[in-house]
């Protein structure tokens, strides 16, 4: 966990985690996960509005948050923050 998807959210948060994956994805997901991990039988209403009205994340341009780069430039920004965040811990873990 350490150097695995925590390590993202130190980067982005669930939010964009979710538009970058895509609000379709993670409802489809949700529906199958949602009654086996909470009290909801299906994902949040606030999903398939989005959906419906074009806000499906990063491929749009839109989803929780708005985008003006591309899909591929978004990731990039990503994984460039998760790299800083991974040689900042490693500088840490060899100094300790």
């Amino acid at each position: 966990m350490r150097d695995g998807y925590a390590l993202r959210t130190a980067a982005v948060g669930p939010l964009e985690t979710i538009n970058i994956a895509g609000l379709d994805l993670v409802q489809t997901v949700l529906g199958d996960l949602s009654p086996h991990l909470c009290d909801a039988d299906e994902p949040s209403p606030l999903l398939e509005e989005h959906l419906s009205s074009g806000r499906d994340g990063i491929h749009s341009g839109v989803g929780f948050f708005e985008y003006n780069d591309s899909p591929k430039g978004i990731t990039r920004a990503r994984d460039e923050q998760i790299m800083a965040i991974r040689r900042a811990l490693d500088k840490v873990r060899t100094t300790e």
